[in-house]
């Protein structure tokens, strides 16, 4: 559950002033967890991170002031340091990254016939050799 009552998957939002920053450091990428779904009831949590930083955290869906108008974001950088990947190299690498988070979203919220689920699964693990 969230303030919005909609599903939080993938979206831009801002969090409340719990967190300290300005607005744009509060835009936090909402990726999974109970929270995203309006239809789970009992279910807060939201999983993600801030775009600021990359930081992942978890936020509750109280913490949920609205929809950030800017719903870009940027491919967070891998954790061990700069990317080596420059260039047209880095918008791939940032491409793959939403593929995957959309991938995973998909194969939470639907139940997938054993034969698409193989071929989401491979592209999946495809995307993520490529990442690495």
């Amino acid at each position: 559950m969230n303030n919005l009552n909609m599903d939080l998957r993938g979206k831009v939002v801002i969090v409340n002033s719990t967190y300290k920053g300005t607005e744009r450091e509060r835009r936090f990428l909402c990726e999974e967890g109970f929270g995203c779904d309006p239809g789970r009831p009992g279910g807060r949590r939201i999983l993600g991170k801030f775009l600021v930083d990359g930081e992942e955290c978890s936020v509750a869906g109280e913490e949920v002031l609205r929809l950030s108008a800017d719903q870009s974001y940027e491919c967070p950088a891998p954790r061990d340091g700069p990317s080596e990947l420059a260039g047209v190299a880095d918008e791939m690498r940032c491409a793959l990254y939403a593929l995957v988070v959309a991938a995973k979203n998909l194969m939470e919220q639907r139940a997938l016939v054993e034969e698409d689920w193989a071929r989401l699964a491979s592209a999946v693990a495809d995307a993520e050799r490529l990442l690495s």
